[in-house]
């Protein structure tokens, strides 16, 4: 009896911490991560077409421009509706349900807002949910620069993705343009 009350507390935990690592994988060395299963094509090009689209996010966060922030929020959130599900199946499609709900309700927060900073709140949120997604389903031959910024978001940092290498800073626009670093290249 003993032995299987510590069997069923060893899965308890390691069922517990499996999450907890996974939500803080990104502070490792910076690795590339390929998908470990065989991702649909169409979805990785669908799901290229957000991140591309999120560039133009990154854009009006750069020139600190709210009321641009607003609309490219409602343009990445169309291009997120166009994603197809159910070209996924299993552990994937269970995990693409709770990477998009996530993602939608930041871009809704996005451009429901007209405060720059509770934007860039959202920002964080989506570019470590995005990152994610990026990560476990690949997006096909796009170069993604994970990038961070140590001082954004009152010091507890912040995190987004880049189709170029040169630092602009979203959190800081002009202010602090170049401030940051390049912490992963995905493929």
């Amino acid at each position: 009896m003993k032995k299987q009350t510590l069997v069923a507390a060893l899965i308890a935990l390691s069922g517990f911490a499996l999450p907890l690592r996974a939500q803080h994988q990104h502070h490792a060395t910076p690795q590339s991560q390929t998908p470990t299963t065989k991702i649909d094509a169409d979805f990785q090009q669908q799901l290229a077409t957000v991140y591309l689209q999120s560039q133009s996010l990154l854009k009006a966060f750069v020139n600190s421009d709210a009321a641009q922030v607003q609309q490219t929020a409602r343009d990445v959130e169309k291009a997120l509706s166009q994603v197809n599900m159910k070209l996924l199946s299993g552990n994937d499609h269970m995990s693409w349900m709770q990477q998009v709900k996530t993602l939608q309700n930041s871009l809704q927060q996005m451009s429901a807002r007209t405060d720059l900073t509770a934007q860039r709140q959202q920002l964080d949120l989506f570019s470590e949910t995005l990152y994610q997604s990026i990560k476990q389903f690949g997006i096909g031959e796009q170069t993604v620069y994970y990038q961070h910024c140590p001082m954004a978001r009152e010091g507890k940092g912040g995190y987004w993705l880049s189709a170029q290498q040169a630092i602009q800073n979203p959190y800081f626009g002009q202010k602090m343009l170049t401030c940051g670093s390049t912490k992963e290249v995905l493929p």
